[in-house]
């Protein structure tokens, strides 16, 4: 019930760009190490200290109780705390920016996100204060908490979210580029030859190209990939499952073309379809939605590091993790 409590949050609070809410399930901090409780951030003169932080990702460290951490999972506690640290900085220089500019949150606004969250997790009062018991917070911590999310996301409506604008010629745009993307039941079947880093893979190209070796014969005789006994078959794929570097690459290809080399997970590799079955693409209209989400949100990144990073520019701040 708490995770159910932490994405509705999350849904309804700063949302954007995974910020990461309170509503964290309970468990004990992971002490890794020779950590101890320190100041890690001073903005505008408050204070944010590793316990905090630790606080924080109470949900995640879960998983580490109980047993020594190895050298991976440090370095991954790390970054996540680092993560974190980072957004609670920026929690704060919004919070102070709403307050400059006399942001309000009224009592009924406050009131109806709560009831709002009560609703949709099915919630008595009776349970949701227990719930709030859990996480050692009365109703006025919360309903201050609530606040905080709702000026915080409102900053950052007018800010940041207002300023970003897709154009219906952008998404027609990438609609006529990226017609595959959409459709459901194009599928290729394909074979791989995947080699080390630094094998001539350029060359080995050419000389597919040229039919001094057919793809089979290379993938038997060079490939580290799956498949590769059997001439580098991997069976039909749907162009909606592919990974994104495979549809990059062939893209606009047809049957019996040879991909150009491409990074796979740390080697390179080839691809070449076998056999293709092209389904329609669903109408602009249809998809236009997703298309202004695709093309939103990266800009909206864009423009929210901007306008932190203004923000910083204007206030005091000193990181010290």
């Amino acid at each position: 019930m708490r995770e159910s409590l932490g994405r509705c949050l999350e849904q309804k609070g700063c949302c954007l760009l995974g910020l990461i809410v309170f509503f964290l399930t309970c468990a004990p901090v992971v002490q890794a190490g020779d950590v101890v409780d320190r100041i890690v951030a001073v903005v505008n003169g408050e204070i944010i200290t590793l316990f905090d932080v630790n606080q924080q990702i109470r949900g995640y460290t879960r998983q580490f109780e109980g047993r020594v951490l190895t050298r991976d999972e440090e370095k991954a506690l790390q970054a996540v705390r680092k993560k974190v640290l980072t957004q609670m900085v920026n929690d704060l220089l919004l919070e102070a920016e709403a307050r400059r500019l006399e942001m309000t949150v009224s009592d009924v606004e406050i009131r109806n996100q709560i009831e709002t969250l009560k609703r949709q997790n099915g919630l008595t009062e009776e349970q949701f204060l227990d719930q709030l018991k859990l996480q050692e917070m009365t109703r006025k911590d919360y309903e201050d908490k609530v606040k905080k999310d709702i000026m915080r996301q409102r900053l950052i409506g007018a800010m940041v979210q207002h300023k970003v604008v897709i154009t219906q010629e952008e998404m027609k745009r990438y609609y006529e580029e990226h017609r595959d993307d959409f459709s459901e039941e194009k599928k290729m079947e394909l074979a791989l030859i995947m080699v080390a880093p630094d094998f001539d893979i350029q060359e080995l190209r050419e000389r597919l190209l040229a039919g001094d070796i057919s793809f089979g014969q290379a993938a038997s005789r060079y490939s580290l990939g799956p498949g590769a006994d059997q001439g580098g078959e991997l069976g039909e794929v749907r162009w909606a499952d592919m990974r994104d570097s495979w549809k990059e690459v062939l893209r606009g290809l047809g049957e019996g073309d040879i991909s150009a080399p491409f990074d796979l997970n740390g080697n390179q590799a080839l691809l070449r379809i076998l056999d293709m079955t092209s389904g329609d693409a669903p109408a602009f209209e249809e998809v236009k939605a997703r298309i202004r989400d695709i093309l939103y949100r990266p800009r909206i990144e864009e423009r929210f590091h901007e306008y932190m990073e203004g923000l910083k520019t204007k206030a005091v701040v000193d990181i010290r993790m």
